[in-house]
């Protein structure tokens, strides 16, 4: 057996979870918490590159959604506005 049919059999075999908590923010929210963790290589991080993250996690999820029906719920939780003691650092 491949390796490539190793892993086809896995995920056919895999349990998949019923529940997807899908948290997000707005791209300004997002630049802002990632400057304020003063991680180095984060520094210059490109606006467009977050921006097709969250736009590429958009329509991940609402692909879902629309894929598997019922058989999968998505939470989704707009963090914009919480406060910045509830952020994990």
């Amino acid at each position: 057996m491949t390796h490539d049919d190793r892993y086809k059999k896995y995920l056919r075999d895999v349990k998949r979870p019923h529940l997807y908590v899908y948290l997000y923010a707005d791209i300004d929210t997002c630049i802002s918490r990632i400057g304020s963790r003063g991680v180095e290589w984060e520094k210059n991080v490109d606006v467009t590159f977050i921006n097709d993250i969250a736009e590429r996690y958009k329509l991940f999820f609402s692909d879902l959604e629309s894929i598997c029906g019922d058989k999968v719920e998505v939470l989704a939780i707009d963090t914009t506005n919480i406060g910045k003691d509830e952020v994990l650092k």
